[in-house]
């Protein structure tokens, strides 16, 4: 993943839990795996508010761990802050933050969508009219404010996040 706010500034995350970050476009790589647990990571999303910041999920599926892993940095990595603690037990594939406003948090899990408004202290369910379904992938358009799930052979679906975004 690449920071909207830095270029030349990359993350890049594996299956077995190693996680890189590059500040001079692929030339140097150090490793920032320490304090994350040693498990797939399923993304790595760079903020578009601050080339600080940086959100990283991961999966513990294939051993058999279904509890929720979603951190933050501050720093690019150097220290890292669980925040999943009010999640259900569900694993998590996707996290994207709002590109309007700084800590609003998106996740995707294994059963659904989640909303924080405060850079994921607290997540509210947003599965009122949504199947039960594995939701791959979070896209928010820029223009429509709205925002687009993509499940695993279900379909798209798309929630207006205006009234999220007013908060």
């Amino acid at each position: 993943a690449e920071s909207p706010r830095a270029r030349g500034l990359l993350y890049a995350g594996t299956d077995n839990g190693n996680l890189y970050v590059t500040r001079n476009d692929g030339k140097n790589w150090e490793d920032i795996s320490a304090g994350l647990p040693r498990y797939e990571i399923t993304r790595v999303t760079p903020s578009p508010h601050d080339k600080q910041k940086v959100f990283v999920t991961l999966t513990g599926m294939g051993s058999d761990d279904f509890r929720p892993y979603v951190f933050r940095s501050n720093d690019q990595g150097a220290t890292w802050q669980p925040i999943a603690k009010a999640l259900p037990l569900e694993p998590i594939h996707v996290i994207r933050e709002d590109p309007h406003v700084e800590d609003l948090l998106y996740i995707g899990t294994m059963l659904g969508v989640y909303a924080s408004t405060d850079g994921g202290t607290q997540w509210h369910s947003l599965c009122n009219n949504l199947p039960t379904t594995f939701i791959y992938d979070l896209a928010i358009h820029p223009r429509e404010n709205e925002l687009i799930a993509g499940t695993h052979g279900r379909s798209v679906y798309i929630l207006d996040i205006t009234t999220l975004q007013a908060r």
